[in-house]
Parts: C-alpha cells; structure tokens; sequence
C-alpha cells in the first residue's frame, strides 16, 4: 500500500491554490470586507457625535428661552404702572436678551415690536404667552389677569 502523504494545513482566512500560490480573490474580499467595516464604522461614530451635539445644543437653546422667560416673568410686577419708574431693570433686561434667545420665533420677535411700541398690558400678555410657547411652558389655565397682576409687594406711595 502506497504511503500518503499529509495535506498542507490551510487557515480558513488563507486559501492556497493548486501552483501553492495565494488566490488574490480571498485577498481582495478580505480587505475590502474590512474596508467596508471600517468605513461604516466611522460614519455611523460620526453620525452619532453630530446629532448628540445637535440635541445637545437644542437642549441648551430651550433652557435659555425658559431661563429668559422665567426672569421677564419673576420681575413683570416692575413693568406694572405703580413700578415702572422704580423699576430694577431687570424685566427689560430680559426683554432685550429675548431678541437673541428667542431670534428663531418671528411670533415673539412681533410681539416684543409691539410692545416696544406702546408698552400696555395687552402686549405684554402677548410676549409672555409667546415666549411661552416658544420655549414648550404651558400656562394652561391661566387666564390673562394672572399674567397681569403679579404677584409682588404693595406699590410703593408717592412722596
């Protein structure tokens, strides 16, 4: 009986051909494969980075639009006629920092032109509730006298 001689081990990952040479096909797929892998990998890292710093940013945006809003609101008893000539200046500090906070809502950008134009009640409800809107806070229930009287101290006399 004729002696056999043993196979040549072959990887699954390395296929030798017949002449002992290495077929360029499984060569070709591998680094392609791989390319590939590498490709989608980093587009989809990339992809991942660009909405989490878009959301992020989103996020950022509306806490300043509710930060602006909160501070027109907490001081809005100074724009009132009894207080409007002690005023801290706070609430049109917050009106002025509107403008930019609020630049991407033309309804609140309208109602600041308004109000800017003749300051009364009726405007100022009108930026307050677009703010409002603007910034996702709901005031359901809330009729207009709420926003227009304040909660606050007794207006100060006259000397």
């Amino acid at each position: 009986m004729p002696q056999r001689l043993p196979l040549p081990r072959q990887s699954p990952t390395r296929q030798v051909g017949e002449d002992g040479e290495v077929e360029t096909n499984t060569v070709t797929v591998s680094l392609l494969s791989g390319l590939v892998g590498a490709v989608l990998g980093s587009l989809g890292t990339l992809l991942a980075v660009y909405l989490n710093s878009r959301l992020e940013k989103n996020r950022y945006r509306l806490q300043w639009k509710r930060d602006v809003l909160a501070r027109l609101v907490g001081n809005r008893h100074f724009l009132t006629p009894a207080w409007i000539r002690r005023s801290s200046g706070e609430p049109y500090i917050a009106l002025n920092q509107a403008l930019v906070a609020f630049d991407d809502s033309p309804s609140v950008l309208a109602a600041l032109d308004k109000f800017r134009v003749d300051r009364n009640n009726n405007n100022l409800v009108t930026i307050i509730k677009a703010m409002a809107k603007s910034s996702d806070v709901r005031f359901d229930g809330l009729n207009d006298v709420f926003i227009t009287h304040p909660f606050g101290p007794p207006a100060p006399r006259d000397e």
